[in-house]
């Protein structure tokens, strides 16, 4: 396991006992980029004895949350160079669409 030996990283076991440690696949690495958090549930005479579960869905927020923004500005960004389309002129567009209609 990737933790500290202080933090789960062994687990005494005597002979005749079950361990069970669940293990990631290859395509479960979109949550959690670390390849050495590769044992995320270990159980032990069907006890629970280590859980990464709760790291994993945190670097997993993060990193959506990285990659939503990210794509938002490139959203803008395209938006803005490729089909003229900017939040000034959008509220210039508007203001002219306000003078037109007080106007008629």
């Amino acid at each position: 396991m990737s933790d500290n030996a202080n933090d789960g990283g062994y687990i005494e076991t005597s002979e005749g006992e079950i361990i069970t440690l669940y293990a990631r696949k290859w395509y479960q690495n979109l949550y959690n980029f670390n390849y050495r958090d590769n044992i995320y549930y270990v159980e032990k005479d069907g006890q629970q004895v280590y859980n990464n579960l709760d790291t994993w869905k945190a670097s997993a927020f993060t990193y959506m949350c990285i990659a939503g923004g990210s794509a938002l500005l490139l959203l803008v960004m395209y938006l803005d160079q490729a089909k003229n389309i900017s939040i000034t002129n959008w509220f210039e567009k508007r203001r002219l669409n306000k003078r037109k209609a007080k106007l008629n």
